[in-house]
Protein backbone atom coordinates (compact mmCIF):
# COMPACT_ATOMS: atom_id res chain seq x y z
CA UNK A 1 0.00 0.00 0.00
CA UNK A 2 1.47 2.94 -1.19
CA UNK A 3 1.77 6.03 1.30
CA UNK A 4 -0.69 8.52 -1.10
CA UNK A 5 -3.61 5.85 -0.40
CA UNK A 6 -3.79 6.84 2.99
CA UNK A 7 -4.30 10.25 2.39
CA UNK A 8 -7.26 8.90 -0.26
CA UNK A 9 -8.81 6.39 2.30
CA UNK A 10 -9.04 9.80 4.84
CA UNK A 11 -10.25 12.03 2.41
CA UNK A 12 -13.01 9.40 1.83
CA UNK A 13 -13.66 9.10 4.66
CA UNK A 14 -14.02 12.55 6.18
CA UNK A 15 -15.56 14.18 3.03
CA UNK A 16 -12.50 16.20 2.40
CA UNK A 17 -10.41 16.54 -0.78
CA UNK A 18 -6.70 15.58 -1.13
CA UNK A 19 -5.68 19.55 -0.94
CA UNK A 20 -7.54 20.12 2.15
CA UNK A 21 -5.45 17.21 3.90
CA UNK A 22 -2.48 17.99 2.12
CA UNK A 23 -2.95 21.60 2.58
CA UNK A 24 -0.91 24.38 4.76
CA UNK A 25 -4.68 25.28 6.70
CA UNK A 26 -3.88 24.73 10.21
CA UNK A 27 -7.75 24.72 11.73
CA UNK A 28 -8.13 21.99 14.52
CA UNK A 29 -10.42 19.36 13.62
CA UNK A 30 -8.49 18.81 10.17
CA UNK A 31 -4.89 19.23 12.07
CA UNK A 32 -6.24 16.25 13.95
CA UNK A 33 -7.04 14.26 10.95
CA UNK A 34 -4.01 15.11 9.46
CA UNK A 35 -2.12 13.75 12.41
CA UNK A 36 -4.22 10.71 12.35
CA UNK A 37 -3.43 10.04 8.80
CA UNK A 38 0.59 10.54 9.15
CA UNK A 39 0.46 8.11 12.49
CA UNK A 40 -1.30 5.44 10.41
CA UNK A 41 0.89 5.92 7.35
CA UNK A 42 4.17 5.41 9.64
CA UNK A 43 2.90 2.53 11.80
CA UNK A 44 0.94 0.31 9.06
CA UNK A 45 3.81 0.86 6.46
CA UNK A 46 7.20 1.63 8.00
CA UNK A 47 7.86 4.19 5.09
CA UNK A 48 10.54 6.81 6.05
CA UNK A 49 9.42 10.00 7.88
CA UNK A 50 10.83 12.35 4.55
CA UNK A 51 8.67 9.83 2.25
CA UNK A 52 5.10 10.88 4.17
CA UNK A 53 6.60 14.74 4.69
CA UNK A 54 6.65 14.86 1.03
CA UNK A 55 3.18 13.30 0.36
CA UNK A 56 1.65 15.02 3.13
CA UNK A 57 2.08 18.61 1.05
CA UNK A 58 5.93 18.94 1.14
CA UNK A 59 5.99 19.25 5.24
CA UNK A 60 9.20 18.67 7.51
CA UNK A 61 9.55 15.44 8.53
CA UNK A 62 10.24 16.48 12.06
CA UNK A 63 6.29 17.78 11.80
CA UNK A 64 5.51 14.34 10.84
CA UNK A 65 7.26 12.85 13.66
CA UNK A 66 5.33 15.21 15.94
CA UNK A 67 1.84 13.79 14.51
CA UNK A 68 3.11 10.64 14.99
CA UNK A 69 3.80 11.35 19.19
CA UNK A 70 0.97 13.30 19.75
CA UNK A 71 -1.40 10.57 18.08
CA UNK A 72 0.69 7.60 19.88
CA UNK A 73 0.46 9.45 23.33
CA UNK A 74 -3.31 10.75 23.27
CA UNK A 75 -4.22 6.93 22.46
CA UNK A 76 -2.50 5.97 25.43
CA UNK A 77 -4.03 9.05 27.79
CA UNK A 78 -7.67 8.11 26.32
CA UNK A 79 -8.33 11.03 24.51
CA UNK A 80 -11.88 10.41 22.94
CA UNK A 81 -11.59 12.83 19.71
CA UNK A 82 -8.37 10.78 18.76
CA UNK A 83 -9.83 7.55 19.97
CA UNK A 84 -12.91 7.71 17.77
CA UNK A 85 -10.64 9.33 14.60
CA UNK A 86 -8.59 6.42 14.90
CA UNK A 87 -11.16 4.06 14.76
CA UNK A 88 -13.18 6.07 11.87
CA UNK A 89 -10.12 6.05 10.40
CA UNK A 90 -9.37 2.32 10.88
CA UNK A 91 -12.55 1.02 9.99
CA UNK A 92 -11.99 3.19 6.78
CA UNK A 93 -8.87 1.14 6.12
CA UNK A 94 -10.29 -2.15 6.70
CA UNK A 95 -13.03 -1.43 3.88
CA UNK A 96 -10.33 -0.26 1.88
CA UNK A 97 -8.22 -3.80 1.87
CA UNK A 98 -11.32 -5.73 2.46
CA UNK A 99 -12.09 -4.31 -2.09
CA UNK A 100 -8.37 -4.01 -2.61
CA UNK A 101 -6.30 -5.97 -0.50
CA UNK A 102 -5.13 -8.94 -0.44
CA UNK A 103 -6.78 -11.57 2.57
CA UNK A 104 -3.45 -11.91 4.36
CA UNK A 105 -3.28 -8.15 4.39
CA UNK A 106 -6.49 -7.70 5.78
CA UNK A 107 -5.32 -9.71 8.63
CA UNK A 108 -2.64 -7.97 9.30
CA UNK A 109 -4.46 -4.83 9.44
CA UNK A 110 -7.71 -6.19 11.63
CA UNK A 111 -5.09 -7.04 14.54
CA UNK A 112 -2.56 -5.01 17.00
CA UNK A 113 -0.63 -2.19 14.75
CA UNK A 114 2.32 -3.44 12.72
CA UNK A 115 5.40 -2.52 14.13
CA UNK A 116 7.57 -0.07 12.43
CA UNK A 117 10.29 -2.56 10.31
CA UNK A 118 13.91 -1.91 11.12
CA UNK A 119 15.18 1.03 8.84
CA UNK A 120 18.87 -0.22 8.51
CA UNK A 121 19.19 -3.75 7.06
CA UNK A 122 23.29 -4.68 8.04
CA UNK A 123 24.70 -7.23 5.26
CA UNK A 124 27.62 -9.06 6.78
CA UNK A 125 29.26 -11.10 4.20
CA UNK A 126 30.02 -14.67 5.01
CA UNK A 127 32.87 -15.56 7.06
CA UNK A 128 33.04 -11.44 8.37
CA UNK A 129 34.56 -8.58 6.96
CA UNK A 130 38.52 -8.39 5.94
CA UNK A 131 40.09 -6.52 8.30
CA UNK A 132 40.78 -2.72 7.47
CA UNK A 133 43.78 -1.92 6.23
CA UNK A 134 46.34 0.20 8.48
CA UNK A 135 49.04 2.25 6.94
CA UNK A 136 52.36 1.08 9.57
CA UNK A 137 53.75 3.61 11.35
CA UNK A 138 57.37 4.61 10.19
CA UNK A 139 60.29 6.08 12.11
CA UNK A 140 61.26 9.34 10.52
CA UNK A 141 63.75 12.15 11.29
CA UNK A 142 62.31 15.49 11.30
CA UNK A 143 63.52 17.97 8.52
CA UNK A 144 63.68 20.74 11.21
CA UNK A 145 65.57 19.52 14.45
CA UNK A 146 66.79 16.12 13.41
CA UNK A 147 64.48 14.38 16.16
CA UNK A 148 62.62 11.16 15.16
CA UNK A 149 58.72 10.52 15.22
CA UNK A 150 56.51 8.15 14.14
CA UNK A 151 54.16 8.60 11.19
CA UNK A 152 52.54 6.35 8.54
CA UNK A 153 52.16 9.21 5.92
CA UNK A 154 55.13 9.72 3.40
CA UNK A 155 54.71 13.30 3.36
CA UNK A 156 55.57 13.96 7.05
CA UNK A 157 58.95 15.26 7.01
CA UNK A 158 58.26 17.51 10.34
CA UNK A 159 57.59 16.73 13.79
CA UNK A 160 54.75 18.46 15.29
CA UNK A 161 56.73 20.39 17.68
CA UNK A 162 55.97 24.36 17.43
CA UNK A 163 59.06 25.26 16.31
CA UNK A 164 59.16 22.61 13.55
CA UNK A 165 54.96 23.51 12.63
CA UNK A 166 56.26 27.13 12.45
CA UNK A 167 59.05 26.19 10.13
CA UNK A 168 56.31 24.57 7.55
CA UNK A 169 54.21 27.53 7.87
CA UNK A 170 56.94 30.01 6.87
CA UNK A 171 58.13 27.67 4.19
CA UNK A 172 54.72 28.28 2.45
CA UNK A 173 53.53 24.01 3.09
CA UNK A 174 50.58 25.31 5.31
CA UNK A 175 48.92 27.80 2.80
CA UNK A 176 45.93 29.44 4.86
CA UNK A 177 46.91 28.69 8.37
CA UNK A 178 47.11 30.87 10.62
CA UNK A 179 50.71 31.26 12.45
Amino acid sequence: MRTADFIRIGAKRWNLSEEQITGERKMGSLARRRQVICYFAYTKTGASLPKIARVMGGRDHTTILHAVKVVKKRLEDGDQRIVDLCAEYEAALDDYLSTKGCPPCVEVWKGKPAEVPPRVVTYIPPGGFPPAKVSPQKERTCLSCGDTFMSSGPGNRRCNKTSCRDTRRSMGHLEGVAA
